[in-house]
């Protein structure tokens, strides 16, 4: 970002966005907060430093600062740019990043990954992606039924790394209903990954390479794109901040942008969907890239919800927290990820059992993660409606 000492030099010391901050809230640190990295800032940056990199790492990029900043600096694009001045060497487990984003940038490479994972099992054992790993790997595909066939409208649909890899009953799942809808989902054979991990790990070369892939893929029109993944759906939106303003790439950006829609705000204004109600408590998860930002999504789902199953959800005004993942976040600090996410589960430990749903990949990972072995079951948003709405 350009001039950004200048930027920090505006900031007010207000200290509103230690407030809000996952890190700062778990650790107490100063230097954890925007306000002590801005600070830092200000000053000559050493990238050599051991101490300054690992600090730039305690930032999951949620969101959250830029939302209530009264300056509207937006600490987190800061942080970014701090971060795209470091080395492999000098950024915390530059290495593990590295290989993560270079897997998520090239689709063969990923698609190899989802079949096989052996080539993210080369990942040194104490990184926070093996954590994810050992989600990924016991994960048992939930039974969805079949699409309806006789669905003709076709509809483009990008379904993120997770859902198409990994995960693929979320795919199916978006699927189903679409399908209820009378929707056919079309995946253009050149979709990539969105780049969000690109993009907060500071390296926006390698962020407008995925975009412009992306926007390739999906011939420009004015047909929708759905997408089913949370952050996913805030990265492709922001593919116009990735370009020069006015430039060609920009205003391809703008037009891909604008037809991108969130997977709730679909389903929600289709209003074709129905189900049976499910008596177990269920909670939504907000993922910090739909609770923060210009347009807010956090009703959207809920009210999805309670149209289906005739109840609204638990925490029907009050979200459950960050998760603590924030993509690579937890690969830099699965420690510190871990106990920040025990910060959103206390909320619901008095419910048993329970079902949490969210829509984003990293944090429905996340509570997969945390929730092994309890009763809490954490289900995509698209998976939990597929098992309950009639066809």
């Amino acid at each position: 970002m350009a001039g950004f000492k200048t930027l920090t030099n505006k900031c007010a010391k207000c200290g509103s966005c230690a407030q809000v901050c996952p890190v700062y809230l778990e650790t107490g640190r100063e230097s954890h907060c925007a306000r002590g990295k801005l600070h830092l800032a200000q000053t000559s940056p050493d990238y050599a430093s051991t101490y300054f990199n690992a600090l730039l790492s305690k930032c999951i990029q949620c969101g959250a600062c830029d939302d209530i900043c009264p300056r509207d600096l937006k600490p987190s694009l800061i942080i970014r740019s701090l971060r795209s001045k470091q080395t492999i060497e000098q950024s915390s487990k530059g290495y593990s990043s590295f290989f993560t984003r270079q897997i998520l940038n090239r689709s063969p490479l990923l698609a190899l990954s989802g079949k096989s994972l052996s080539a993210l099992k080369t990942l040194p054992i104490t990184s926070g992606l093996h954590q994810k790993i050992k989600t990924l790997i016991p994960h048992q595909p939930h039974t969805i039924p079949e699409p309806d066939t006789t669905a003709t409208t076709p509809l483009l649909y990008f379904p993120g790394c997770l859902a198409r890899h990994f995960q693929t009953d979320i795919e199916k799942a978006t699927c189903y209903l679409a399908s209820l809808c009378g929707y056919g989902l079309i995946i253009p054979t050149l979709a990539t990954c969105c780049g969000i991990a690109s993009s907060s790990s500071g390296k926006q070369t390698e962020a407008r390479q995925q975009a412009l892939k992306n926007i390739k893929a999906y011939p420009n029109s004015r047909e929708p794109i759905l997408t089913s993944c949370g952050s996913c759906y805030a990265q492709l939106k922001s593919y116009p901040h990735l370009f020069e303003k006015d430039s060609t790439d920009h205003k391809k950006a703008l037009a891909f942008a604008d037809r991108v829609q969130d997977f709730s705000t679909f389903f929600l204004r289709e209003n074709k969907l129905t189900g049976n109600p499910d008596s177990q408590p269920v909670y939504y998860h907000d993922p910090c890239h739909m609770r923060f930002g210009i347009q807010p999504i956090t009703n959207e789902p809920r009210q999805l919800i309670r149209n289906i199953i005739g109840k609204t959800v638990i925490n029907k005004n009050e979200p459950l927290g960050c998760c603590g993942q924030g993509g690579l976040f937890a690969l830099s600090n699965p420690t510190l990820a871990k106990d920040i996410f025990k910060r959103a589960r206390k909320q619901i430990t008095a419910a048993s059992p329970a079902t949490v749903v969210t829509t984003c990949s990293s944090c429905l990972l996340g509570w997969q993660q945390g929730t092994q072995n309890t009763t809490i079951l954490a289900q995509h948003l698209s998976v939990f409606l597929a098992k309950i709405c009639k066809n």
